[in-house]
């Protein structure tokens, strides 16, 4: 199994069409960056190193942290439900 980093899970991000969602390292804990260039928004993961999770793991996290803030994959279209 390859080792967790940061650069590996960014990778994994931007292949399912996250550019603009990144996981950065602190001391003793780990953290998501989205910025698009008009918003800016982070979320704290209490996880003392990356390798600690898998990269799967992370890109759950990750995926979380996207539902929450309403951003789709590049390219992707919110769905729209039809008012009748």
């Amino acid at each position: 199994m390859p080792r967790t980093t940061c650069p590996a899970v960014n990778k994994r991000l931007r292949s399912l069409g996250y550019p603009d969602l990144r996981l950065r390292g602190g001391r003793g804990y780990q953290y998501f960056t989205y910025s698009d260039g008009a918003r800016f928004e982070d979320r704290s993961e209490m996880v003392y190193r990356v390798s600690d999770l898998t990269v799967d793991e992370w890109v759950e996290r990750a995926l979380d942290f996207a539902r929450d803030l309403g951003v789709t994959p590049a390219g992707a279209t919110l769905a729209t439900r039809s008012e009748s």
